[in-house]
């Protein structure tokens, strides 16, 4: 039968005796028909650069992007999500659940936004600033993102929902909005109606109208206390504690073990399992919270552990006469 005129007849190919042949047929192998399929094609010309933004293919009015500047959009580190990579995590949330609110707050590296998760209810989201220069702001995204699945169980922080999309936000169920800088800073301008920074901070907490100043205290110095000491059981220490990542929440907003006070901002903690954040070369340094020392360090002394010690002799009125060391804790 002949072939179809589609497809090239069968070819005969004969493969040549191998020196020193074993086969009783004389030396020569199997005689092999060999079909090759071909379909004869036009030659199509190539597509035209892809230029629709991610904006436009949800329907938004945006100028023209290129698709880098789309996938800068909607994906920070689209390596880590390989499959073939170990420490694989897929996100856990879909960007098509997740729906962005009102704005909460903003830092040096990500802003804060106000949403709800589709079958998980109102959250938080954090999104990572792009246009920081000079910064590895990614590092810094990275560190949070495997702080925040670390802790996931951790009763002293935040409620970590998961990644949304290929990261692009941090998501937390909402459990409180407000942190313990927010409340110092109203009633510091006036913005919380005239109410000291106790009575603002009870209100967050759940606790009662009728509780004193020193009850209102020793529940925020005891919430805080049991938040970083979870953490620590963990084997983590946050090494950023200080009043705006103190979240004030209470048992009636959803708080994981009837928690009043919360840590938030993982993104500088230590983990003493898996090493991140031990290096000795660097250290989480906030210029009102931090150690005077860390104002000014000496060169000339050992960067060991002898070097570490090595300012607990010095005059203590002295912001230089320490030294201070990245110990990572």
């Amino acid at each position: 039968a002949r072939a179809p005129a589609s497809r090239p007849a069968p070819r005969r190919r004969a493969v040549a005796p191998s020196p020193g042949s074993t086969n009783p047929a004389g030396g020569f192998r199997l005689v092999i028909d060999v079909v090759v399929p071909l379909r004869h094609r036009r030659r199509r010309p190539p597509p035209p650069p892809f230029r629709r933004s991610v904006g436009a293919a949800r329907g938004r009015s945006r100028s023209t992007a290129t698709v880098t500047a789309s996938m800068r959009e909607d994906s920070f580190d689209l390596g880590s999500y390989d499959p073939e990579m170990d420490g694989y995590e897929p996100p856990e949330v879909s960007v098509d659940d997740v729906t962005k609110g009102d704005r909460i707050g903003e830092g040096s590296f990500a802003v804060v936004f106000a949403g709800t998760v589709a079958g998980v209810g109102d959250v938080v989201l954090k999104q990572y600033r792009r246009d920081v220069r000079g910064r590895d702001w990614f590092s810094f995204y990275a560190d949070e993102r495997a702080m925040c699945r670390r802790l996931r169980e951790c009763p002293g922080v935040a409620p970590f929902v998961g990644v949304a999309g290929s990261d692009l936000y941090l998501v937390w169920r909402d459990v409180g909005k407000r942190t313990l800088a927010n409340v110092m800073e109203d009633a510091r301008t006036g913005g919380g109606g005239g109410d000291d920074a106790l009575t603002l901070a009870a209100a967050e907490m759940g606790l009662s109208t009728s509780a004193t100043d020193a009850e209102i205290f020793v529940a925020i110095a005891r919430g805080l206390i049991d938040a970083v000491v979870s953490v620590n059981d963990a084997n983590v220490v946050h090494r950023d504690v200080k009043p705006d990542n103190a979240l004030l929440t209470s048992a009636e907003k959803g708080s994981p073990g009837r928690a009043r006070v919360l840590m938030v901002d993982l993104g500088g903690a230590v983990d003493y399992e898996t090493g991140q954040g031990t290096d000795g070369s660097e250290a989480i340094f906030d210029p009102t919270y931090g150690a005077p020392e860390q104002f000014t360090r000496h060169k000339s002394r050992s960067r060991g552990i002898a070097g570490m010690f090595a300012g607990f002799g010095a005059n203590r009125m002295d912001p230089g006469g320490g030294d201070l060391e990245a110990t990572g804790a």
